[in-house]
């Protein structure tokens, strides 16, 4: 028997995808990752921060707060909402 590729791409079923990572700067002065699976699909990320010195900065220096936030295109995920917080 001859087994065929499951996949249009050419992949067997265990096969995963490569990938790979590009970081850079916008001409904003943002931070950009490029992901690309494979050779035609591609994700781009703008990563900003904003760094604030702590409310008690005298008797816990150390203490902070990180904040994720995502803000998907609605080409993203058909179920996406943009703005909706979800």
């Amino acid at each position: 028997t001859t087994s065929a590729p499951l996949r249009c791409d050419g992949r067997s079923h265990g096969e995963i995808r490569s990938i790979k990572l590009t970081f850079g700067r916008t001409i904003h002065g943002r931070a950009e990752c490029t992901v690309q699976y494979g050779s035609s699909t591609r994700t781009v990320s703008i990563i900003t921060c904003e760094l604030v010195p702590p409310t008690n900065v005298d008797t816990r220096p150390n203490d902070g707060v990180i904040v994720f936030n995502v803000d998907l295109s609605p080409m993203g995920c058909m179920g996406y909402e943009a703005g909706g917080g979800g």
